[in-house]
């Protein structure tokens, strides 16, 4: 049924509460899903059917169900958005009204004029069916399974771990607690649930003292029919990767050359896998269209930036007041900020030459060279 279906912009995934129980965030998923179709500013939604699409527990109170509600309200009158218009700027609370109606048993939930654009939204945005969020246990998989949601087109999650832990919650944690009872019970029940296929995951460690952990990849397999991603050269069908075309003999085979668009998609997909694309895509969806993102992506990969240093330029740039031109700014804090490789990088002055020395070095000392044949004629004579 399309009423399960949740699809808002992807800005949304950066806002989540993580202060939530796995029940409350229940309850605020089947909210942002009335608001997909809803054609107000408020949505109405029956304590009954709430209670049955949640799986809330028939034998607690009705009592214990408004608590949880209150408990809730509270909480989501604390999210804010960021919003920019023209001059101005500001942050504004998501879901400002919340009436409960104690006789009629319905919670009415008023939205902020400035974010219901962010539910009406054709581009850039995360879909997936609510229950199958719901029947997910652990709260980390249901942030987990959000975020890959996100990029179920691409099939591909590049996250840095302290984001990745600020997603779910646990700043507190430490690197291999995050890992060992979040991550990898999290992606247990992802695949025992078959929420997505072929789903498995790589970290990345650092080159710096103790190698520590970098980033985690999540890789699936993207949704629908057909991607317009590339597929990679092992999975390839095997005419394709003998070559097609004539197969005369006595005719020399020629090279298959990539077509613009197929040059277009390699390069989207190489951003894709060193998350350049994916890092502005998350940081400025809803604040500039997809043309934008990729133009600021493209000067990014130019200039040779890595993922962490472009979110570095976008928060600064986000951080200004008064940014009438964001995408103009971002790029000339990008050519600013970088070395571009096409400019190369500075040369090294020549090292002044060293003495030559006679023989091999052992221990930073020369070894001492003998003339044998004098040493001959003057033991005997």
């Amino acid at each position: 049924m399309d009423d399960y279906i949740i699809r808002y912009d992807n800005c949304i995934n950066s806002m989540l509460p993580t202060g939530l129980s796995k029940l409350e965030l229940n309850v605020f998923m089947y909210i942002m899903a009335a608001f997909k179709d809803a054609s107000s500013y408020e949505v109405t939604i029956s304590y009954d059917a709430l209670r049955d699409i949640i799986r809330y527990n028939p034998k607690r109170t009705n009592k214990d169900f408004d608590l949880v509600l209150q408990n809730l309200c509270s909480k989501l009158q604390k999210v804010t958005l960021y919003a920019s218009e023209g001059d101005t700027d500001g942050d504004y609370c998501l879901f400002p009204t919340f009436i409960r109606n104690w006789y009629d048993r319905t919670l009415t939930v008023g939205i902020n004029p400035r974010a219901k654009r962010l539910f009406e939204t054709r581009t850039q945005y995360t879909q997936f069916d609510i229950r199958e969020f719901i029947s997910l246990k652990s709260k980390a998989a249901k942030f987990i399974f959000v975020n890959l949601k996100q990029f179920r087109t691409t099939g591909i999650w590049h996250v840095y771990i302290e984001d990745f832990k600020k997603k779910l919650g646990a700043a507190s944690y430490s690197t291999n607690n995050c890992i060992q009872k979040l991550l990898y019970p999290a992606v247990n029940e992802l695949t025992e649930k078959h929420v997505f296929d072929d789903l498995s995951i790589k970290i990345e460690y650092g080159t710096t003292i103790g190698c520590p952990v970098k980033s985690i990849i999540f890789t699936f397999k993207p949704e629908g029919k057909k991607s317009s991603w590339p597929v990679p050269e092992n999975t390839m069908p095997e005419d394709a990767l003998s070559g097609s075309g004539n197969d005369d003999f006595g005719e020399e085979k020629q090279e298959n050359v990539p077509s613009e668009e197929e040059k277009s998609h390699t390069e989207r997909f190489d951003e894709t896998i060193d998350s350049i694309y994916c890092t502005a895509a998350a940081l400025l969806g809803g604040r500039l269209d997809e043309d934008e993102i990729g133009r600021i992506s493209d000067h990014a990969r130019e200039c040779g930036l890595s993922p962490y240093m472009l979110k570095r330029c976008i928060y600064n740039a986000l951080g200004r007041n008064n940014v009438r031109n964001l995408t103009g700014y971002l790029i000339t804090l990008i050519r600013k900020d970088s070395i571009s490789p096409k400019q190369g990088m500075p040369a090294l002055s020549p090292a002044p030459p060293q003495p030559e020395r006679a023989g091999d070095f052992f221990t930073g000392f020369s070894q001492k060279v003998y003339d044998f044949k004098a040493l001959e004629k003057e033991a005997w004579g």
